[in-house]
């Protein structure tokens, strides 16, 4: 008897199992509250960051491509869509993001004649906390000049310390976010559930190589020099390294106007949540700037050591 109910139990959890893999992912709802708390960005940052290391070796990609591999389905998430995909597939897409080279139907046997000598994009880069930049700019274009002056940076995720509308006059009061940040009611910014954010820091950037990415298609190396010019590689454009579900607008009183005139106590909650890709709502009083949201995820390891030089020089 207690063989059969065994029996009956891993049946019925093997028939779940089926069950489930063939449910979409869309029919689960994520509550997002964060720039990162949505599972889509967490898994295809993992898939970035798993290729960015398993690539690190020309023989590895070889060995990835082999017919042993290249069998069987994955489900990966691309832009909160699922799609099913073959490991051959994925690798192949990989190898176009990160070393540049095409592999475009290319039989199982013929897989060893993949080059091993493909240069990777990411050799000499290490993985750090993700960063967030707050970035202007047109999003066709690939470079500028305005890094120094309108770009800024959150070395720590704004959301989660961020403050709802419905707290906003306490927070107006008492200019005191959580954790300790200081509001300012002359520049203020909110994100695309309504939270108020703190204003991030300005003195960005570095000048360096890092890792950017959209969580989307594109991963790419942004270059910024000492006078503030950047450029991205492999012909990527800011609108392409854009994480578009999160949305950041800064907003200011008009030039000659005072701070009371533009309060995010005017904001209508109404308003949000905002659809990915869209501009933020007005607030009235207020003039309003949209920002790019951009993740960074590595950033090239020789800068990392040059300011721990710097520091133990200090």
């Amino acid at each position: 008897m207690r063989f059969l109910l065994a029996y009956v139990n891993v049946t019925c959890c093997t028939i779940w199992m089926l069950i489930l893999r063939e449910i979409p992912v869309e029919a689960f709802p994520i509550q997002a509250s964060s720039f990162r708390n949505r599972s889509n960005e967490r898994q295809t940052e993992n898939v970035m960051m798993r290729n960015f290391a398993s690539i690190s070796k020309s023989e590895e990609t070889n060995s990835m491509l082999s017919s042993n591999d290249i069998s069987g389905g994955l489900t990966i998430m691309t832009n909160g869509l699922s799609r099913r995909s073959t490991i051959g597939t994925l690798w192949k897409t990989t190898l176009v993001a990160l070393t540049g080279v095409a592999v475009v139907n290319i039989p199982v046997a013929s897989a060893s004649a993949v080059s091993t000598t493909a240069p990777n994009r990411f050799e000499g880069f290490q993985r750090i906390s993700t960063q967030f930049i707050a970035a202007l700019g047109d999003p066709k274009s690939s470079s500028g000049n305005n890094a120094a002056s309108d770009w800024g940076v959150w070395t720590v995720d704004p959301g989660p310390r961020g403050v709802r509308l419905e707290d906003s006059k306490t927070l107006e009061r008492t200019q005191l976010g959580p954790y300790g940040w200081t509001f300012n009611s002359k520049d203020w910014w909110l994100e695309e559930h309504g939270l108020i954010m703190e204003t991030p820091d300005f003195s960005l950037p570095t000048p360096g190589k890092y890792v950017v990415t959209g969580g989307r298609e594109t991963t790419s190396i942004l270059t910024v020099l000492d006078d503030g010019s950047w450029s991205l590689d492999g012909g990527a454009t800011l609108a392409d390294v854009t994480h578009l579900p999160c949305r950041a607008a800064r907003y200011t009183p008009p030039k000659g106007t005072s701070a009371n005139i533009c309060t995010p106590s005017k904001a209508n909650p109404s308003n949000f949540p905002v659809r990915p890709g869209a501009l933020m709502p007005k607030v009235n009083g207020c003039d309003k700037q949209d920002y790019a949201v951009i993740f960074v995820i590595g950033k090239a390891k020789e800068d990392t050591a040059a300011e721990k030089l710097l520091a133990v020089e200090l």
